[in-house]
């Protein structure tokens, strides 16, 4: 396994401080598109974001609505 780094959890709760392990081209490939995100499985919120992939320890969700006009104008790789 490749060496990996500690990201923090990209899911809906804006208290959260929970950080997950991936490698570096886990997260590039997440964040390769302005939508997705990676969270921790158990971190899902349903009402506004969806899941695109599971993993055995993170989950892609593509966020929706309000969330999802948000991070397509904040996306920083554009």
């Amino acid at each position: 396994m490749s060496e990996t780094s500690s990201f923090a959890c990209e899911c809906a709760d804006l208290t959260c401080t929970a950080m997950m392990d991936l490698r570096l081209s886990e997260y590039e490939a997440v964040r390769s598109q302005p939508n997705q995100f990676a969270v921790l499985p158990g971190h899902v919120y349903p009402d506004v974001e969806e899941v695109v992939a599971e993993h055995d320890r993170y989950v892609i969700v593509s966020k929706l609505g309000v969330a999802a006009e948000i991070a397509e104008k904040t996306y920083p790789r554009a």
